[in-house]
């Protein structure tokens, strides 16, 4: 089986995941807005244009029927990683590319560069092994001491399922530790801003993050 990005079997799903209640935008973040249009409806327009099989994140009471997602509720613990490992479970293909519902400026084009990667280095894998995660993390800012990674809008190999399981069994839910015990290829910041930088990996958490994202799509 091949993808609408002609990866063969090796990049097949996308995930979104649902979020949660929302408390500081102050309502549920599925039914986040721009300008009047949908969030959600706009990032499955995107994935579904990308991967033969989209998967959402939530109970299947939260949303309202899409006959373009599959719906995964959680299986394990709570919090992203256990949305992330649902979707593990769930998809198909060799890697699982993740984002969130709150995300209005994800990349297609970034998407289907980091899928080509992983499809080239799936083909060579003596010259370059495939990764666990392709991910970016961004480099320091001023006083920061450390540089964060930004799991969302990232690829992660369906094997991981087995370690996130893991994890969630006992109770360590952050994503960090997660990420450092996988093999990563880092994107850089050059290869980012050939897409457009790093407002891809924006998402709105409140009110402020709203009018950021609102003044930057009229």
């Amino acid at each position: 089986m091949t993808g609408k990005d002609g990866s063969q079997n090796i990049c097949q799903s996308a995930l979104i995941l649902g979020g949660g209640t929302g408390s500081r935008l102050g309502y549920d973040k599925k039914t986040l807005t721009l300008h009047g249009v949908s969030v959600l409806d706009g990032l499955i327009t995107t994935l579904a244009g990308i991967f033969p099989h989209v998967l959402l994140s939530c109970r299947a009471d939260s949303v309202a029927p899409d006959r373009r997602v599959t719906v995964v509720p959680d299986i394990l613990g709570a919090g992203s990683l256990a949305g992330i490992y649902a979707g593990l479970c769930a998809g198909t293909g060799d890697y699982l590319f993740v984002c969130a519902c709150d995300m209005p400026f994800v990349n297609a084009d970034f998407i289907r560069y980091a899928a080509a990667l992983i499809k080239a280095d799936a083909e060579d894998a003596a010259r370059a092994a495939p990764k666990d995660i392709y991910i970016y993390r961004a480099a320091p800012k001023p006083g920061q001491k450390n540089a964060g990674y930004e799991p969302f809008n990232a690829f992660y190999r369906t094997t991981l399922a087995h370690s996130a399981r893991a994890a969630l069994e006992k109770g360590a839910y952050k994503l960090t530790p997660f990420i450092e015990s996988a093999s990563l290829r880092l994107f850089d910041a050059e290869e980012i801003a050939r897409f457009g930088g790093e407002t891809m990996f924006w998402n709105i958490n409140n009110a402020e993050d709203l009018r950021r994202a609102e003044a930057l799509r009229p």
